[in-house]
């Protein structure tokens, strides 16, 4: 008999809920993970490259840590969120869903969690991380210091990849976070202005002019 390690109605995070999820999603679509996330997903984001996905000997896809993808390509995943679910050719997830996600979770469950200690007023809900700040930012976070940050003040999508000496590390994801708050906060500022004189700025050529 297995027994549980947490306290009821407390947030704690596991890494196998992400792959009970797959579980339910094989069962739903009649399909293998890997194919259920290409063929309803991925598809549909216009990526540049194909994703790969570590399986198991049975072909289970290793949803909790096992996707690879270009930045540009997981961006077009942050796009798609700040674009209310909505991909290049359509509808990909429903609105409500991904406004019930940037609308955050249920902070009082995190509370004393080492993410509060970064963000007082977080929470978790969906598969990604709510900041709970003022500018609503949410993101998806992978061991080794993977991130896709979402900042909806600017409609901006920032990825980290990175390669961190340990899986998870909260002094790393304290100084991170701060960095990627204070990459929000300098786009809300105005880019310096410079003044080109005239024969600088005047078109070169029949194409420039254009």
């Amino acid at each position: 008999t297995l027994t549980g390690n947490g306290t009821v109605g407390r947030f704690q995070y596991c890494s196998a809920n992400t792959d009970v999820l797959a579980w339910i999603i094989e069962r739903v679509t009649g399909l293998r993970y890997s194919e259920a996330l290409s063929k309803y997903l991925w598809s549909k984001l216009d990526a540049d490259q194909d994703a790969t996905i570590t399986v198991d000997s049975s072909g289970f896809g290793f949803a909790n840590g096992g996707i690879s993808c270009t930045a540009r390509d997981l961006a077009r995943v942050g796009r798609l969120m700040l674009d209310g679910g909505k991909g290049p050719a359509g509808r990909v997830v429903s609105e409500g869903w991904v406004s019930s996600i940037l609308s955050g979770g249920d902070p009082p469950a995190m509370a004393g969690s080492s993410f509060t200690a970064i963000h007082p007023h977080g929470s978790y809900t969906r598969q990604w991380w709510c900041t709970g700040n003022e500018r609503g930012n949410v993101t998806g976070i992978g061991i080794y210091g993977q991130y896709l940050w979402l900042d909806p003040a600017t409609d901006t999508v920032v990825v980290q990849l990175s390669t961190w000496p340990e899986p998870d590390n909260e002094q790393l994801h304290a100084l991170q976070n701060q960095l990627l708050l204070d990459v929000s906060l300098a786009l809300d500022e105005p880019l310096a202005t410079k003044e080109v004189p005239a024969e600088e700025s005047a078109p070169k050529s029949k194409e420039t002019a254009a």
